[in-house]
């Protein structure tokens, strides 16, 4: 399950770079959710650090605004605050 993060896409929420952080922060949060055993956890950890690498990278070669924006979104949902991506 990914995790979500809910942004204002009218106010400077809307900035790319803001939300990338902000799906960068949800997916390391999702990491340390849950009880499982320690060895586990490592492996969660990892897979987090993995997956959020993947992403920046992704989306700093993104050709526009919408491109990145997809790319965060097979990471993690985002949730509209205020109102429509900006185009």
């Amino acid at each position: 399950m990914k995790p979500t993060i809910a942004i204002d896409f009218q106010g400077q929420e809307g900035n790319i770079f803001y939300i990338l952080l902000e799906a960068c922060r949800a997916i390391e949060h999702s990491a340390w959710d849950g009880v499982v055993p320690w060895e586990q956890r490592e492996l969660k950890i990892s897979n987090a650090q993995f997956m959020v690498t993947a992403m920046h990278r992704r989306v700093q070669q993104a050709k526009n605004y919408e491109d990145a924006l997809s790319i965060i979104e097979e990471y993690v949902t985002i949730k509209p605050k205020g109102g429509l991506p900006m185009k």
